[in-house]
């Protein structure tokens, strides 16, 4: 969903994963893009297409206006707040997206 908007929609995603970090978001998402198997590129045995695909996926992505928080634990408040300064920054998201909403707090 995020590439979609990102990519193809010129959309301004934050997504907030409080489980992955960054690397391996970027990794599937990349993965996803370029229609490769993520388990081939953790396993080193990508083949020459693999990574012509994998290219033209960064490619596109690099283009794309997404916003990866990986802070474990944030609260509702924190994530907020967090999204208010982008608002004012002008960067108003059109997609908040939250990768495990039951690892959140409530208040802190």
């Amino acid at each position: 969903i995020i590439n979609n908007l990102t990519i193809r929609s010129n959309k301004f995603c934050a997504f907030f994963s409080l489980e992955m970090s960054e690397d391996p978001i970027v990794a599937r998402m990349l993965c996803a893009e370029a229609r490769v198997d993520h388990q081939k590129l953790r396993q080193g045995f990508l083949v020459h297409d693999d990574w012509d695909r994998i290219n033209a996926a960064y490619e596109g992505m690099s283009a794309g206006r997404a916003f990866i928080d990986e802070k474990p634990g944030i609260s509702f408040l924190e994530m907020r707040a967090k999204v208010h300064r982008m608002t004012l920054q002008g960067f108003k998201p059109d997609l908040i997206a939250v990768d495990y909403l039951q690892m959140m707090t409530g208040r802190r």
